[in-house]
């Protein structure tokens, strides 16, 4: 599952849609990207903690991710470090 290109370039293109429509997904994003855990996210976007665990959630269910690790590589596929770090 992890490894299957097609899988992984469709969920890269579902995440690149995520960000396009929310802005707010888009920072929890970035910030997840740099290690950043869910408290320290909330404390950058003056959210509470659970707001955070909600959009993270949210990101599981609508990529189809079980786990962290699986976002990750999401990420990775759909932004490369480049932008992510210029978006910093």
């Amino acid at each position: 599952m992890l490894n299957d290109p097609a899988l992984r370039s469709s969920r890269a293109q579902k995440l690149r849609g995520v960000v396009s429509r929310s802005l707010r997904k888009s920072d929890i994003i970035r910030l997840l990207a740099h290690g950043h855990t869910e408290a320290e996210i909330g404390v950058r976007l003056q959210i509470a903690t659970c707001t955070v665990h909600a959009h993270i959630r949210d990101l599981f269910d609508e990529l189809d991710c079980e786990n962290r690790l699986m976002l990750g590589m999401v990420i990775a596929d759909a932004f490369p470090t480049e932008a992510l770090d210029s978006a910093a």
